[in-house]
């Protein structure tokens, strides 16, 4: 039965749909609207149709020639294609789906698609399934592997990156702790009251600027001067 604006309440729309579009349209079919049908048709097309890119990319991905005929796999990426994708371009991944013991003897044929497709059939009729096979499934392993590679190279940027930013923090705490232990160890020295780090280190050759008080290296310089060619 079919359903047309104006002709049915909610409730038939409701029982005309599939349980999983109704909650993607339950709003349309509780409202007043006297075009609960249009406008529930065009909210689940625009959910859920398939976008020329999507199409594009499937096409050129998502379909490899597994267990099919050539001919089975030229119909599904047909069946895919919209009037967007050109038939030349259906045909050029067509054969860059197929093995090469395939392709490079249809590639210099000069038929049509069609006809090609019934050379290809002939072809993987006349040949062991497993070398038509074979190079379907190391294209699959292949891409298996590409994932695989990607996602270990992720891994070790990552850690990479982890552990450069512990060695920066270590390090910053290394020198922190060691610029304060010199520091600790400059103004703490001097527990007589005598004289300061420098001046007990370095003697006459401690420059003015560098002296830290308390220092009694100036109250009696003759004194802290035979002090400190003693050390």
């Amino acid at each position: 039965m079919s359903i047309e604006d104006g002709k049915a309440d909610g409730t038939e729309l409701h029982k005309q749909l599939d349980p999983k579009f109704v909650d993607n349209v339950w709003d349309i079919i509780r409202s007043d609207s006297q075009t609960k049908y249009t406008d529930s048709k065009t909210r689940l097309l625009n959910l859920f149709k398939e976008s020329e890119n999507a199409r594009i990319q499937r096409l050129i991905t998502g379909i490899d020639l597994g267990d099919l005929k050539p001919s089975q796999l030229l119909q599904k990426l047909r069946s895919v294609a919209t009037s967007y994708v050109s038939e030349n371009l259906i045909k050029t991944l067509w054969l860059g789906k197929l093995p090469d013991s395939i392709k490079n003897i249809l590639i210099v044929s000069k038929e049509d698609t069609d006809s090609l497709t019934i050379m290809a059939d002939k072809i993987c009729d006349m040949s062991p399934k497993t070398e038509i096979y074979s190079t379907s499934y190391e294209h699959n392993s292949s891409n298996e592997l590409l994932d695989r590679v990607k996602n270990l190279e992720q891994q070790i940027s990552a850690l990479c990156t982890r552990t450069g930013a512990r060695l920066r923090t270590r390090n910053n705490n290394y020198f922190r702790n060691r610029s304060r232990s010199r520091s600790n160890r400059r103004h703490d020295f001097n527990p007589k009251g005598k004289l300061c780090y420098f001046h007990f280190r370095f003697g006459t050759k401690c420059v003015p600027e560098k002296c830290q008080p308390p220092c009694s290296w100036n109250q009696k310089p003759q004194e802290n001067q035979e002090n400190s060619s003693l050390q």
